[in-house]
Formats: C-alpha cells, sequence, structure tokens
C-alpha cells in the first residue's frame, strides 16, 4: 500500500509541473499574437480593427465547427469575403495569421489548411520569416496541445526554430525552447527536454523576462526530478523559492514550497519534508491562500503515511477532506479518500476503510453523473443559441464599436442561464436518481424474499413427498403384503370360496403395485441412488409402455456425473410437469428431451410435434407452467417457451452448475 500512495504523490507531483508546463505554453502562444510591428499609425488602426472582425468570425467559425454545419459554413464564408476584400500582401499575411492563430488556439485546423500553404509562399516570397516563425509554432502548439501528436508538433517546432535563429528572434527563440523542453519531457526525453529548457533559461536572461525565467526553473527542477536527480531538483526549486521571495510573487512562492516539500518526500527526507510543510500551511495561512493550506495538509497526510505513522495520517487526511469537501475540490476529495482508504487498512481499521472506500465509490459515481448531465445540458443551451448568436453577430458587424461589450453582456447572461438551468437538472436528476435507486433497493429484496418463500416451499413440499413416499412404501405396502401374505394362507373346502380368496389377492396385489408405482413417482429410488440420467430414463420406460400413440426420447450427456441432490430433485420434477403437459394437452405423437452440462450450465429441451399453443399470450400459461418457471428461477435460472398453434412446444432451460 506504500506504493500506491506514493506513486499517487508521485503523479499529483508531476501534474502540479505539468500545470506549470501549460500555463507557460499558453502564455507563450498568447505572447506571439502581436504582427502589427513596422507599421504606421493608420495601417494599424485597420489591422486593429480588421483583427477584431475576424477574431469574431472564426470564433463563430469554431463555435459551429461540430454544432452546427450550416451555420459553421455560413460564418466561414463571412470569414473569406473579409479576408479577400484585404489589399496588399503584407497585409494578408498578418490577416492570414490571425486567422491561423486563433482557430489553432482553439483546436481547429480547418481554415489553418487551406490558408497555411498561401501564407508560406506569400512569406517566402516577401522574406518575412518572422511570422512565417511563428505560423510554424502555432502548428506546432496545435499539434501538441490539442491532437497529441508528437512527431507533427516537433516537425513544425524545428521549423519555426531555423527560421527563428535565422532572424535572430530572442523572443520567439525562448519560448520554442521551452515547447520543444516540455515537448520531449512529455514523452520521457529528459536529457533532450533538459538541453532546450537551459537554452530557454539562456534567452529569458538576456531579455530580462523574470516570470518566464521562474516558470522556466520551476520546469528544469521538475526535469531533474523526472531524472530521479533530487539534490539538482532540490536547488534549483531552493533558487526558485529565494527569487519568489526577492520579487514578492506570493503564489510562485507557495507554489516552489509545496514542491520543495513534496520533491523531499519523494527522495526519501520524510522528516525535512513534514518542516516544509509546515513552514508551507504558516506561509499559505498569511497570505489567505486556502487551496495551498489544502494542498500541504494532504502531502502532510501522505508524509505520514510513509513514516507508517498510519493514525497521524488517518488524522491528517480527515482534516484536509473535510477542508477539500469546504472548497468544493473533488481533485482533493478524491486523493484525501485514496490516503485514508490505504492508512486505514494499513492502521487494521478494516471498518473505516471499507466506509471511506463506500464514499470514493458514491463520489466517483456522482462525478460521472455530473459530467455527463453537464455536458447534455451543454448541448442544449448551446442549440438554443444558434440563431440568437447568428443575428448577435450580423447586428455587431454594423456596430462594430459596440462588439466586444455586447459579446460580454450576453455570455454572461446566457452563462447565468446556462447555470440555473444546469443546477434545476442536476437537483431534479439527484432527486429521481435517489427514489429510483430506493424503488430498485424494494423491488430487489421483494423478489428476493419472494425467491426465499419459494424455495423453502419447494422443499417442504419435496420433504413433504419423499414423507408419504415412505409411508406408502414402508407402511401401507408393508400391511398389504402381510394382508396378502395372509390371505394366501388361508384354507377353504369349498371352491367358490378359493375362487373368491384366489380373486381377492390379486385385487391386494394391483393395490401393493399402485402403492408401490405411487411411492415411486413422489420419491424415486433410482433417482437419489443412481441419478437424474438413470431416473429420467426410468421414467420414459415407463410412459413409452404406458402411452402406445406417444414416444418418449431421451439424449443426454454420456458423461457419468451426478449433480447436487437436491438440483437433480428439481429438474427431474421439472421435466415430469413439462411431461404431464404434453400428455395432457398437447396430443403429442414424439417428444424429445435433451440435457447437457457446457459452460459451466446445465443446459435442458423438451420439444414436442403437438398441437401447440400461442406463448405470446400470458393467458395461455396455466398453473403448471408457471409453476415450472418459479422453479427454474428459484434455481437462479432462465426458461424460455416457444410455442405456435400447430407448430408444437419447444421448452429451453438454462441453470447453473454452482451448485451442483
Amino acid at each position: 500500500m506504500k506504493l500506491v500512495v506514493f506513486s499517487l504523490f508521485q503523479k499529483r507531483f508531476l501534474k502540479k509541473i505539468v500545470t506549470v508546463f501549460l500555463f507557460f505554453l499558453k502564455l507563450n502562444f498568447n505572447a506571439q499574437g502581436n504582427t502589427n510591428e513596422n507599421y504606421s499609425s493608420a495601417d494599424k488602426q485597420e489591422i486593429d480593427t480588421l483583427s477584431l472582425q475576424i477574431e469574431n468570425l472564426v470564433s463563430l467559425t469554431n463555435y459551429y465547427f461540430e454544432k452546427n454545419p450550416d451555420s459553421m459554413l455560413y460564418f466561414q464564408n463571412l470569414l473569406l469575403k473579409k479576408i479577400e476584400k484585404v489589399e496588399g500582401i503584407e497585409k494578408q499575411i498578418k490577416v492570414y495569421a490571425k486567422v491561423i492563430r486563433e482557430e489553432m488556439l482553439v483546436g481547429h485546423n480547418n481554415l489553418s489548411k487551406k490558408l497555411t500553404p498561401v501564407i508560406v509562399r506569400l512569406c517566402n516570397q516577401t522574406k518575412n520569416y518572422s511570422i512565417l516563425s511563428k505560423v510554424y509554432y502555432y502548428h506546432g502548439y496545435y499539434y501538441q496541445t490539442h491532437k497529441s501528436n508528437t512527431d507533427s508538433a516537433a516537425t513544425f517546432y524545428l521549423k519555426s526554430l531555423t527560421l527563428a535563429m535565422r532572424e535572430n528572434d530572442k523572443s520567439m527563440l525562448a519560448n520554442l525552447n521551452s515547447a520543444i523542453g516540455i515537448l520531449y519531457y512529455n514523452n520521457s526525453l529528459c536529457d533532450s527536454a533538459l538541453r532546450y529548457i537551459n537554452q530557454s533559461i539562456i534567452y529569458h536572461t538576456q531579455l530580462k523576462d523574470s516570470v518566464n525565467l521562474l516558470l522556466d526553473e520551476f520546469n528544469l527542477a521538475a526535469i531533474y526530478a523526472c531524472k530521479t536527480d533530487y539534490f539538482n531538483a532540490e536547488k534549483v526549486f531552493n533558487q526558485t523559492l529565494l527569487k519568489c521571495r526577492l520579487q514578492k510573487n506570493k503564489i510562485m512562492e507557495l507554489n516552489a514550497m509545496f514542491n520543495l516539500a513534496n520533491l523531499k518526500n519523494r527522495s526519501g527526507k520524510q522528516i525535512e519534508a513534514q518542516e516544509e510543510v509546515i513552514h508551507l500551511i504558516a506561509k499559505s495561512k498569511e497570505y489567505n491562500q486556502k487551496n495551498s493550506i489544502l494542498n500541504a495538509i494532504t502531502l502532510w497526510a501522505a508524509i505520514k503515511f510513509d513514516l507508517k505513522e498510519y493514525k497521524s495520517a488517518i488524522s491528517k487526511g480527515e482534516e484536509a477532506l473535510q477542508m477539500s469537501i469546504e472548497l468544493a475540490s473533488n481533485e482533493f476529495i478524491s486523493s484525501n479518500l485514496n490516503i485514508l482508504i490505504s492508512a486505514t487498512k494499513a492502521d487494521g481499521d478494516f471498518k473505516k476503510s471499507v466506509y471511506y472506500l463506500e464514499k470514493k465509490h458514491k463520489f466517483d459515481d456522482s462525478l460521472a453523473t455530473i459530467k455527463n448531465t453537464r455536458y447534455l445540458e451543454k448541448l442544449k443551451g448551446e442549440y438554443n443559441l444558434d440563431l440568437k448568436n447568428k443575428e448577435l453577430y450580423e447586428k455587431t458587424v454594423l456596430l462594430e464599436q459596440n462588439l466586444q461589450n455586447n459579446r460580454n453582456k450576453n455570455s454572461i447572461i446566457w452563462l447565468l442561464v446556462a447555470l440555473i438551468l444546469i443546477l434545476l437538472i442536476l437537483f431534479y436528476l439527484y432527486i429521481s436518481r435517489k427514489r429510483a435507486k430506493q424503488l430498485l433497493e424494494q423491488q430487489t429484496v421483494l423478489q428476493i424474499e419472494q425467491q426465499k418463500e419459494f424455495s423453502s416451499f419447494i422443499n417442504g413440499q419435496e420433504s413433504e413427498r419423499k414423507r408419504i413416499a415412505s409411508d406408502l412404501h414402508d407402511g401401507l405396502a408393508q400391511n398389504l403384503v402381510m394382508l396378502s401374505l395372509k390371505v394366501n394362507s388361508l384354507k377353504t373346502e369349498s371352491s367358490v370360496d378359493n375362487e373368491k380368496r384366489i380373486e381377492l389377492k390379486k385385487d391386494i396385489d394391483t393395490l401393493i403395485s399402485e402403492t408401490r408405482s405411487i411411492a415411486h413417482n413422489m420419491m424415486p429410488d433410482v433417482l437419489v441412488e443412481l441419478g437424474l440420467a438413470k431416473a429420467l430414463k426410468s421414467m420414459i420406460y415407463k410412459l413409452n409402455e404406458a402411452h402406445a400413440t406417444l414416444r418418449v426420447s431421451l439424449d443426454h450427456d454420456e458423461r457419468n456425473f451426478r449433480l447436487h441432490r437436491d438440483l437433480e430433485i428439481q429438474v427431474y420434477r421439472v421435466i415430469q410437469e413439462l411431461l404431464n403437459n404434453t400428455i395432457k394437452y398437447a396430443k403429442a405423437s414424439s417428444c424429445e428431451i435433451k440435457f447437457m452440462s457446457e459452460g459451466g450450465n446445465l443446459n435442458l429441451l423438451v420439444k414436442d410435434n403437438g398441437i401447440g399453443f400461442d406463448s405470446s399470450l400470458k393467458q395461455n400459461f396455466g398453473i403448471g407452467l408457471k409453476s415450472i418457471s418459479a422453479r427454474v428461477t428459484s434455481l437462479g435460472g432462465t426458461i424460455m417457451i416457444n410455442s405456435t398453434l400447430g407448430k408444437g412446444t419447444e421448452t429451453n432451460i438454462y441453470l447453473p452448475l454452482s451448485n451442483a
């Protein structure tokens, strides 16, 4: 269990660093959006106005990309018309780059596939390698972030890097080295990642970009940790922590303190890690950062677990869990439940461990339900917004100066409406699910009770059959035998009396035979002693002798296997009842019985060529068939009765052999 908790927090540590990576990548991507350098103020204003229109058109095109193809084509055509009106190659390059950037930022490349070959040709024609470098950078970002295609991302990043080096664009070089370092890190190529991140640090140092330099150092420490070079990772985190304090960057300072404590825990320095956590909690309280406090307490619980101080781990885990619930942090609720499950189990408190395990399952179920519900409601809300968004855009084309304000206001209104709808629907679904669950539980309990009652009834019935059979065989039959012997021993002088004695003896012998036959049918000795197959053969032999117009055949598994005695009796009764129905109602000339064991089941087939009935109508099922269905259900099996008027009846029964 120690490995589970360790891997959990190792993953959390790396996830924390990767979050910084993605923030860095997104930050640098946005930094590449400025393409208006070296323009006059009039041209710059024209491009800014045009860029705003294009950004809105691209946003609407992306919005309807999968939701409404017709609306997407409508806005795409408007966008292409707007682009065609741009005069001058340099302005076209800026506009094309803007479209590609805005589209790839949200994970689409529908227009970019058409525009990229054009902008590559124009940039090469005008030798504008600076923007071409940015275009390749956008492609690399798109394939890395939205498609997880490492090869394509690396190809575009390296193309961009070559052009940036040619132009000596240090800002671009810094961002590219950082992006490539992240790409290699995510593919566990830590040495290559280290080389590119170090190069990014050099460029950001030259640019005096303190914010991105801090992020680079975070990334560097993460790579050292990935290489299990904890000494250098700790050294870099300490340097970064000092810089954060000098720059008074509180969030980054707390981030560095957490990762430093986590790193020490991973490297086996649990005592030092505890001290770092205590400092982190104090500093988080000073800065009033509740999420950071939660992060620290959760890590403390993991450290206590690693130290095998399970009671302390449970205490800290419960404290962190309570705080996670207060802050509505699903990620931390899940993590702390995992810690509590492991810690209570390691402490030997299995009752609590099961309690937290059940809470974890319920929590996971609720998350899945909320996620699905929100997605459905989002689709509904987006569908209802289609026409209004189109109308809104047409108005904004006429009123360009008020475009952004109108969009923001409407976005807030629809967001509030969607939020209210989601909350109402979630509440309704919660109540409905709770009621449905209660009803299902009641039905399940009732069904189990009914099955138990029926099983008890069947068992009691078989016990009574056995008792009566025993009484008939051992009591009445024996008395009749004794009576037969006494009658046989009587001596009479008269021939008439002698004939009456012989006739009386025959009657008594007939009673003895019928009594034994009744006792045999109620509980056949051959079934108890030799098993189901022999008992069925005996029953079929007697039926064929008694009914000249009906021929019954038996086909069964030749392997000599025995089932559980109770199961054999139940199967025997089912076949006996089916044959009785065939004799009474089917008017059949032949009846075929097959049974064999296969795949852990006993497969049973009873088929006749009688007059049949309409099995789709429930009223055609009499007491006998209902009794058979109830017996099969009580044994955990299934029964299928297929019959058509004039085409006979076929009954298939499948019984599990787990009780055999």
